[in-house]
């Protein structure tokens, strides 16, 4: 019986270590996801292409092949997504805008900025958190909408395995 019940608990462990893994590889596949975006010069070919260069000298040790692939392909996604295109049109693009608000320094993925409205974009590599993502883009929209004194929407943007995803908030 106490052979067993080591057995069990040592099992336990290597499954927890497993998953503690599994999220920080998730964790990091998200942040080189966004990491990639950032050094987008413009949401074109070319410009993927030199931002891939970026992600392989910042992250090319840490993820496998497998990753960096699955990164290239959700953002050409991305680019060639029609309403994502449409949502560029006539806005000032500001990427990983720092802002403070209410004594919390925040960081939005993506500020568009219209003539007469803002729209707050997030990113996100995964729907597991969606109610947290939701509560976060309202607390950018809040904030942005004080700040510039426009109207401002939410948005986010989820770069899944084979599509994109936008939802408003």
């Amino acid at each position: 019986e106490m052979l067993r019940s080591l057995v069990g608990s040592e099992m336990c462990i290597r499954d927890s270590d497993e998953d503690s893994e599994k999220d920080h590889e998730a964790i990091l596949f998200g942040t080189a996801l966004h990491y990639t975006l950032e050094m987008l010069g413009n949401f074109d070919e070319s410009s993927l292409r030199s931002a891939m260069i970026s992600l392989q000298n910042r992250y090319g040790q840490q993820l496998d092949i497998d990753s960096i692939n699955q990164i290239e392909q959700r953002i050409e996604n991305l680019i060639y997504n029609k309403d994502f295109q449409k949502i560029l049109h006539r806005a000032k693009v500001s990427k990983e805008q720092s802002l403070s608000f209410e004594g919390e320094v925040k960081q939005i993925d993506l500020l568009l900025e219209y003539d007469d409205h803002c729209l707050v974009v997030d990113y996100k590599s995964s729907k597991k958190y969606a109610l947290k993502h939701q509560n976060q883009v309202g607390y950018y929209k809040k904030a942005i909408a004080k700040i510039t004194g426009k109207r401002t929407e939410g948005m986010i943007i989820y770069l899944l395995n084979d599509t994109i995803e936008i939802v408003k908030i």
